[in-house]
């Protein structure tokens, strides 16, 4: 957006608020908002936008010296450039998160947290089925366990500076590549939580020794124990076989593998419970393997040439994903509907927020203002039979 239309916009929104700064700041606020949201095709593409031409845009510096510091953030912090400036680094930086966890956000189940703390929530427990109800009689209670695990959740955030060197040597294009190099950091850093909790390994983001992707009824399950060929003997489960590990690779055979382990699954109560696996997850080395297989029709070279289940015109629909956080085993790959199992938690979602440069600090350093990206949240694991992890042997 040029100087001159961007002025024109800001003198028509004060007009329409009858003079009125404060509301002719959130009209324009507003205003700007519907344009971002319109695309760079119909509306206005954040990345093109120059932070130096929103400040000599909305920034009214007449009768102030520019090397007053005191005064320029004071100008700036009663013009709409904050506001304005929020929504543009927000666009930037949010664009290349929601791109990614577009593919990444079916791996987990979202919901909001009630706490800033580690929270106990319920877990994926056996309801007993419907039950008979004869004539007169009541419908019967149902009499599921109760079983909590818990959901580790921290802040996560950076910040980018703009200083009056930016400014006035117009560096302000650094700034758009560092919103965007936050929107990459911000995009892997939760794939990463992810990833490491789908595996229930310790999670990198948040500082773990010993991983509490999965903790039930206050003890934390290690990978092995979490994916197992029984987990009649493990402690603090239920007693039910349930046979998560496949061998195979990443081939038909290992899918197979996987595929029948969801037939013998059962609750708590020993009833079939009968999962539906969705995804596939690989490592990114091994897409090329996957993509060949599941869009192979046919298994070449088989006595009667027989169909891939897992092709085209096989019966298995699973939708891969690629990560490069995945483990590096040999034919690792991780079967199933991991969205049942896995849940996020949001205390607070991708947010961003620009800061006035009124306060001391902010003077000493020179900053015109500082902008926070920063989400907060968690995820973990609310039961195993979901998922089944497949290797070559």
């Amino acid at each position: 957006m040029r100087i001159g239309a961007l002025r024109e916009l800001k003198e028509r929104c004060l007009r329409e608020s009858g003079n009125d700064q404060t509301k002719a700041n959130r009209l324009l606020k507003e205003t700007f908002a519907k344009e971002l949201r319109k695309g760079p095709k119909e509306g206005i593409d954040p990345k093109g936008i120059s932070y130096l031409a929103l400040f000599e845009g909305l920034v009214n510096l007449e009768g102030i010296d520019k090397h007053d510091f005191r005064a320029v953030s004071e100008a700036v912090s009663s013009s709409a450039f904050t506001d304005i400036t929020t929504l543009v680094t927000h666009a930037i930086v949010i664009e290349p998160y929601d791109l990614r966890m577009e593919v990444l956000g079916a791996l987990v189940t979202e919901s909001n947290a009630t706490m800033t703390l580690d929270e106990e929530v319920r877990g994926m427990t056996a309801l007993g089925g419907l039950r008979r109800r004869l004539e007169t009689q009541s419908y019967e209670e149902t009499d599921f366990e109760e079983k909590r695990v818990t959901v580790k959740k921290m802040d996560f955030g950076r910040s980018i500076a703009l200083t009056f060197e930016d400014l006035y040597n117009d560096r302000t294009g650094d700034i758009s590549s560092s919103a965007m190099r936050i929107g990459d950091d911000a995009t892997q850093h939760r794939e990463q939580m992810i990833i490491e909790t789908l595996e229930v390994l310790p999670r990198t983001a948040l500082g773990e020794a010993t991983s509490r992707a999965f903790v039930l009824n206050g003890t934390a399950h290690a990978q092995a124990n979490f994916y197992n060929a029984t987990h009649a003997a493990i402690v603090g489960l239920d007693g039910q076989i349930n046979k998560n590990t496949a061998t195979g690779g990443i081939a038909e055979a290992g899918f197979k593998a996987a595929y029948d382990n969801f037939a013998a699954m059962k609750d708590e109560k020993g009833k079939f419970i009968n999962p539906r696996p969705k995804n596939v997850v690989v490592h990114q080395g091994n897409e090329l393997v996957l993509a060949t297989l599941l869009g192979t029709e046919r298994n070449i070279g088989t006595a009667y040439n027989d169909i891939n289940q897992f092709g085209p015109r096989g019966r298995v629909t699973l939708a891969p994903i690629t990560s490069p956080y995945l483990a590096t085993t040999s034919g690792l790959f991780y079967m199933g509907d991991p969205a049942r199992s896995m849940l996020w938690l949001w205390v607070q979602k991708p947010n961003t927020q620009v800061l006035g440069a009124s306060t001391e600090a902010a003077v000493k350093r020179k900053i015109v203002w500082e902008a926070v990206f920063n989400y907060y949240g968690g995820v973990a694991h609310r039961d195993y039979r979901y998922i089944v992890r497949g290797t070559t042997s």
